[in-house]
């Protein structure tokens, strides 16, 4: 699902009841749906058909500043393995993402081995189903 190309202001991401503060300046906001994919399929004689393979299963990848306040928070919920509801509004056209049950996949990452990005963490989680409304439309 394309949203097109938009900033990391337009976003509000809430784990628990958490507002996500202090993204890294160049933060890049990353909703994935695990398997979702259209193939296509081939038979005899050159028939082929479309087939629609869609997953409710999804990651939220956000990234911090490492002197972000909500680090601790979101530390704490890692460490505990808590399950977390994860909401990821737009500010712009109000689309919405929901997760009802999502976990942290692993302890935040923290730059590359040469030290950039050594300032940030990465935050990863994983849910079953991801609920979208986007423009007003479920599409779930």
């Amino acid at each position: 699902m394309y949203l097109g190309v938009m900033s990391s202001k337009d976003w509000l991401i809430t784990v628990g009841v958490v507002p996500v503060i202090g993204l890294a300046k160049d933060s890049n906001i990353t909703l994935e749906m695990t398997d979702d994919q259209i193939t296509v399929s081939s038979g005899i004689g050159g028939d082929w058909s479309f087939i629609d393979n869609p997953t409710e299963e999804g990651s939220l990848i956000f990234v911090t500043q490492r002197n972000s306040p909500v680090n601790t928070a979101l530390f704490l919920m890692q460490k505990t393995k808590s399950v977390v509801p994860v909401t990821l509004t737009n500010t712009r056209n109000l689309s919405v993402h929901r997760m009802g049950y999502a976990m942290f996949a692993r302890q935040p990452t923290d730059g590359a081995n040469n030290g950039a990005g050594a300032q940030t963490l990465e935050w990863k989680l994983v849910t079953g189903e991801v609920d979208s409304v986007i423009n007003g439309v479920n599409i779930t």
